[in-house]
């Protein structure tokens, strides 16, 4: 991993996910880092005698914006020696404009924190970082807004045996582990059995057929809770970092479907990857 990519709104879950991102690239040895920031236009007056003024608070918006850009960087400047560090403030939506710079600079990795709301919040509105993990190819790593950085050595990639050959993004699972040499497990939670069907059995071979990695612990629990049963894996086994798929559902498939990426990123004790399949 060469590049990273750490979007910033400049809150503090923001700051702690870029001083996450900085550890990061020191244990990954990457080369670059991007921050960014899309801005987007104050509420127009709905004048069309007056367009001067929402063009002048967009002025105003993107001065703001390269400001607080530099003085972030002035700030940890200190932790950025070794890396090349650039920063883009541009008109934008989040998650186009983050798609389109990893596209543009060849992004391997975007950091971005997450911070804790209400059930409701959470219900209707989600959050940027779960909204970007879902519309775009670039893996996600998401830091939830009190943890710190500490080396990831143990990693686990929360699987359901469901299709695994169509729907595991092998490559970028991989890539993740080579460049931090993190041991996999591969933890599989059902709400009422702790062993697997004679498919899933089938569908567990097929997937370390597929990945091709040495020495995968494969786990199941039995909890009734996906996201507890994550936790209680993560903190028993001192696991650095939760993998995921995000699942993209239609409408009405979604009014009914548990969304348990979404709930994870919100919910975990420690970083979750979201990966696409």
């Amino acid at each position: 991993m060469k590049t990273l990519l750490v979007p910033t709104d400049f809150s503090v879950t923001g700051e702690n996910a870029l001083k996450y991102a900085v550890a990061f690239a020191r244990q990954v040895a990457a080369r670059k880092l991007i921050i960014y920031h899309a801005y987007q236009a104050p509420a127009s007056p709905g004048d069309p005698m007056m367009p001067s003024i929402e063009l002048l608070g967009l002025d105003e918006i993107k001065k703001a914006g390269d400001t607080a850009l530099e003085q972030l960087v002035t700030t940890h400047r200190d932790s950025f020696v070794g890396f090349e560090v650039a920063t883009i403030n541009e008109y934008n939506l989040l998650t186009e404009g983050i798609n389109d710079v990893c596209q543009r600079e060849q992004v391997d990795l975007v950091i971005m924190g997450i911070t804790a709301v209400s059930e409701v919040e959470e219900t209707l509105f989600g959050s940027n970082a779960v909204n970007v993990a879902k519309n775009i190819t670039t893996p996600v790593l998401i830091i939830p807004q009190n943890v710190r950085y500490v080396t990831i050595d143990d990693a686990v990639f929360a699987c359901d045996y469901k299709q695994v050959a169509k729907t595991t993004p092998v490559q970028p699972i991989t890539r993740f582990l080579k460049a931090t040499s993190a041991q996999l497990s591969v933890l599989h939670v059902d709400a009422e059995n702790e062993h697997l069907t004679v498919e899933q059995e089938h569908q567990r071979l097929v997937l370390d057929y597929i990945l091709e990695i040495p020495n995968v612990n494969y786990v199941n629990r039995k909890h009734e809770n996906f996201v507890e049963g994550i936790n209680a894996f993560v903190e028993s086994n001192k696991t650095e970092v939760v993998i995921t798929i995000p699942k993209k559902l239609g409408w009405f498939e979604g009014l009914f479907a548990k969304k348990h990426s979404k709930e994870l990123a919100f919910h975990s004790k420690v970083p979750v990857l979201m990966v696409h399949d």
